[in-house]
């Protein structure tokens, strides 16, 4: 009933295996170049396996770019997958990330998601507090790059998204 890492670390191994690609080329060339983020923005963590000597990505973690980076992947997100009217990423898919996993408490398919607030959110977390919120009902993307994790959602509710409905 709670978050966890393992699945999306899979998700990375299975990406590798049937590409023959380690996934930071795959999502280059699949997605981060679709948005025009080169690969010099993006910093990956690699991670080695000392008994197969095999080094792959996490793909849960491990992944620091540019405020304006993290956006694109936002708005890719609020249209549905597309990006300057190229369809990067299935709508489907887009829909059913961010519907709720019988799995977990209030986490879809790679997004948090927001709960008993209005209007629902969906957002990316990464270490130290850093996010990509999305909000559809009112076609907004919010991008925080703090090292404080704690009044975030605070700001997110009552003064961000707040100030953007009135």
């Amino acid at each position: 009933d709670s978050y966890s890492n393992g699945g999306v670390s899979m998700l990375s191994a299975i990406i590798n295996k049937t590409t023959g690609r380690l996934t930071w080329d795959f999502a280059q060339e699949y997605l981060f170049d679709p948005l025009g983020i080169p690969r010099e923005n993006l910093h990956w963590s690699q991670y080695g396996d000392i008994a197969s000597n095999f080094s792959m990505n996490p793909g849960s973690s491990g992944i620091a770019m540019y405020p304006q980076d993290m956006a694109k992947i936002g708005y890719l997100c609020l249209n549905n997958g597309t990006w300057d009217g190229t369809q990067i990423v299935s709508s489907d898919w887009i829909e059913i990330s961010k519907t709720d996993n019988p799995g977990a408490v209030v986490y879809g398919y790679l997004w948090w998601l927001s709960w008993g607030v209005s209007p629902e959110y969906y957002l990316a977390g990464g270490a130290n507090g850093q996010k990509i919120v999305v909000v559809d009902e009112i076609d907004m993307v919010i991008i925080i790059t703090a090292h404080q994790d704690e009044l975030q959602d605070e700001l997110i509710n009552n003064y961000i998204i707040a100030s953007a409905i009135t």
